[in-house]
């Protein structure tokens, strides 16, 4: 995975996959997040591991990238929330 807003030398992290999982729930769901994380724990034998801190710090991340001229529609604005108080309640 490649995070270009803010890429760095090393290996996958935690954040890379943070950040991958709040692209997916916001275009396809919560559901598709979590589908994503089974199968990338199984590909990868567990090697990184996930903790829903992440999840949140990720968000946090593109609160700084949202253009205030551009706000996010609604519906995504509403799936993002979502999204974050699952993962809080991980926590």
């Amino acid at each position: 995975m490649v995070d270009w807003n803010q890429a760095s030398w090393g290996g996958p992290g935690p954040v890379d996959l943070g950040h991958m999982r709040w692209n997916l729930a916001l275009d396809y769901g919560i559901q598709a997040a979590e589908q994503f994380l089974a199968i990338y724990r199984t590909l990868t034998a567990g090697a990184v591991r996930h903790h829903p801190y992440w999840d949140v710090v990720t968000m946090i991340d593109l609160i700084g990238i949202i253009d205030p001229d551009d706000p996010l529609p609604s519906g995504d604005l509403a799936a993002l929330e979502t999204y974050v108080a699952a993962a809080l309640a991980h926590l």
